[in-house]
């Protein structure tokens, strides 16, 4: 196996190097570039670390008692996203135009109607507010603040995050 070559993504390294233990992390950066590899954005898994990176209180979460029980779930996993987000995008944040040109990313879901299931998905289709297409279900009002500067990110959102994207979409809580 001398001169075996291994193909990975500097995206897939960086991930592996965040989940990985110390002893591990010494070996990688041995084997790798990690300061041009590594993506400070894969050190956010959790809403916990999103505040710390956008300096948000974790504990100072919007009152939902006022509201029905069946709305308190969403509107508190809005408010997790919006962190979320935030945390995950540059410091600017994605640019829209008026005319809705700019590319960017944002999380959908969709239903194809063959097995009742919803499906999320990363797009970056511009969807106007106040328009759905047939069987697929877009955020439309929350397109703007959840959206993403680049594909990349709004990926790694969605896999990071799918159970908190779901709940807001579905307004169900996710399977085990």
């Amino acid at each position: 196996m001398k001169n075996s070559k291994i193909t990975a993504e500097a995206d897939q390294i960086s991930k592996l190097y965040i989940k990985a233990d110390q002893a591990t992390k010494r070996e990688m950066e041995k084997i790798f570039d990690m300061e041009n590899i590594f993506n400070p954005k894969h050190m956010v898994l959790s809403f916990e670390d999103a505040c710390r990176e956008s300096g948000v209180d974790p504990s100072a979460k919007p009152s939902v008692d006022s509201l029905p029980p069946r709305f308190q779930r969403s509107v508190l996993n809005y408010y997790k996203l919006l962190v979320i987000t935030e945390a995950l995008n540059d410091p600017q944040g994605p640019k829209f135009a008026p005319d809705c040109q700019e590319e960017w990313w944002c999380i959908k879901a969709a239903d194809d109607g063959k097995d009742n299931e919803v499906r999320l998905y990363v797009d970056n289709e511009l969807t106007c507010p106040c328009t759905s297409h047939a069987r697929t279900y877009s955020i439309s009002p929350f397109e703007a603040q959840l959206s993403f500067n680049d594909k990349e990110t709004a990926e790694y959102a969605l896999e990071t995050f799918k159970p908190l994207y779901m709940e807001l979409l579905t307004n169900q809580e996710p399977e085990e």
